[in-house]
């Protein structure tokens, strides 16, 4: 209902709801049950994998200790490295603990942050 007003007197207007257009409306479908195989549209990057595979070698003891040893010697905690670098303290722990493979990108921000160069990990490449 919509109150208009016209003059000096008020009006009250019924607006009846409108009927949605055919268009509007979905056709109603029935759908079999989703089955639990992987669906493969041609959007799928199955088959695109590349040939190479690049991991990291775990983190070693040496990088463990150089990145213990450059933190302290800046006198900051695990978690003012964390904000420093832009993440997680849970991070930090991981890579002075070495429970964790090596991310360039974090490796980057650290010695960045700390003002060291970190000993390089090697990677090995795997063809599959």
């Amino acid at each position: 209902m919509t109150t208009v007003s016209i003059g000096d007197g008020w009006f009250r207007v019924e607006k009846k709801p409108r009927k949605p257009k055919k268009s509007m409306i979905a056709p109603v479908e029935e759908h079999e049950a989703p089955s639990k195989e992987p669906v493969l549209g041609k959007h799928s990057r199955i088959g695109t994998m590349p040939k190479n595979i690049i991991k990291s070698k775990p983190i070693t003891a040496e990088f463990r200790a150089a990145l213990q040893q450059g933190r302290v010697n800046k006198k900051i905690t695990r978690k003012q490295l964390a904000m420093l670098v832009n993440e997680r303290e849970s991070v930090i722990e991981a890579y002075e603990s070495g429970t964790c493979s090596a991310n360039h990108i974090i490796i980057d921000k650290l010695n960045k942050a700390l003002g060291i160069s970190l000993p390089h990990l090697q990677t090995k490449t795997t063809t599959i």
